[in-house]
């Protein structure tokens, strides 16, 4: 009779083994998602970088374009350019420059050539 009683038992414990088995999936799948977080954090950190690099080459190259307007449209820069007939070679910029003549005994040299606001772009 003792024979009877051991039929219905596994001799494999497969509900312990499948425990065993989805435990150890659930750590690896936990491990691999860290590594992979990892390796996209360290990732975009150096995409960062390179943006933060690109970021100060624009900064400087702006710069140097602000000094180079600035050294064009001086005074000095626009009576050398109008006395040596530049804006002539041009076209028409009657619409875009406007030129004060020196009528006025009184004004200095320097201050022959003033920024007007163009007509057209009236707010």
């Amino acid at each position: 009779m003792r024979a009877n009683r051991r039929r219905h038992a596994n001799i494999v414990p497969i509900a312990s083994l499948a425990t065993g088995v989805l435990l150890a999936l659930f750590v690896c799948g936990a491990g691999i998602y860290c590594v992979w977080c990892k390796n996209r954090l360290h990732s975009i950190g150096n995409e960062i970088k390179g943006l933060e690099r690109r970021l100060v080459e624009l900064r400087s190259q702006n710069e140097v374009a602000k000094t180079k307007i600035a050294r064009l449209s001086s005074k000095a820069t626009l009576n050398e350019r109008r006395s040596s007939n530049f804006f002539a070679k041009l076209g028409k910029f009657d619409d875009i420059l406007t030129w004060e003549s020196n009528t006025s005994a009184a004004r200095a040299d320097d201050e022959d050539v003033r920024p007007v606001r163009n007509r057209s772009a009236r707010p």
